[in-house]
């Protein structure tokens, strides 16, 4: 996981107060996965429907960097926190929702007692070096949240061919100038989510993703899973 914290920890932003740098920093800036800020928050209202999240919900983000997804619902007025190994991302996360608690930390380490109605992740288990660390990560969700995990845009193993295709032949982005598409993907199976509910005692949805306008969401999926 070295080289992607080298990527993250190597950009830098334009401003630190447009959610359009928020979403530019957080990695969502390339051609084909570019989003108008009305779009990026018409993409985070529907996992807010799908997960859901009620207004009075509190939700903490593992590997929130700048807290590009976080914002909008901050501004609705939810209480919000995150954790990230980016010192840059997470200074920006600060600036931007003063009374949110951010960590900077690697999400695999234990950190703060607070719970959180939802705890979720977005478009970050690829990242991860290996299964091992993915499922310490869960475990700590699990154990941050007071009821439910929300695992989006997870990449599907079943179509890593062709998402890694679609990479290398430079159709998600422009991935080759920002130097991501030398850093390899990891994927999953759906059923290792469905293990790890099994062996935590909790109830699982998976869905596959279909976002108008996002190439990702081609080979991605999103978890659920429900305390009892």
């Amino acid at each position: 996981m070295n080289a992607w914290r080298d990527i993250w920890n190597s950009r830098h932003p334009r401003s630190v107060n447009d959610l359009a740098d928020l979403i530019q920093l957080n990695g969502f800036d390339s051609d084909g996965t570019s989003f108008t800020v009305d779009n990026w928050i018409k993409y985070v209202e529907s996992f807010q429907k799908m997960i859901p999240i009620q207004p009075s919900d509190s939700v903490f983000e593992f590997g929130c960097g700048c807290g590009a997804f976080l914002k909008p619902l901050y501004d609705k007025g939810h209480e919000v926190g995150g954790v990230d190994y980016s010192e840059v991302l997470i200074s920006v996360a600060k600036i931007n929702m003063v009374n949110a608690e951010f960590w900077l930390q690697n999400a695999n380490e234990c950190f703060g007692a607070k719970k959180y109605d939802i705890v979720m992740s977005h478009s970050v288990f690829q990242y991860f070096d290996s299964l091992d660390f993915a499922r310490i990560v869960c475990r700590n969700m699990l154990e941050k949240s007071s009821r439910k995990v929300a695992i989006l845009d997870v990449p599907n193993i079943q179509l890593q061919r062709e998402s890694e295709r679609a990479r290398s032949f430079g159709q998600i982005g422009n991935a080759e100038k920002k130097g991501l598409n030398k850093v390899r993907h990891l994927f999953y199976e759906k059923r290792w989510f469905e293990q790890i509910s099994e062996n935590e005692k909790v109830d699982i949805e998976i869905v596959d993703q279909n976002v108008d306008g996002y190439i990702n969401s081609n080979f991605r999926f999103n978890v659920i899973m429900t305390k009892p």
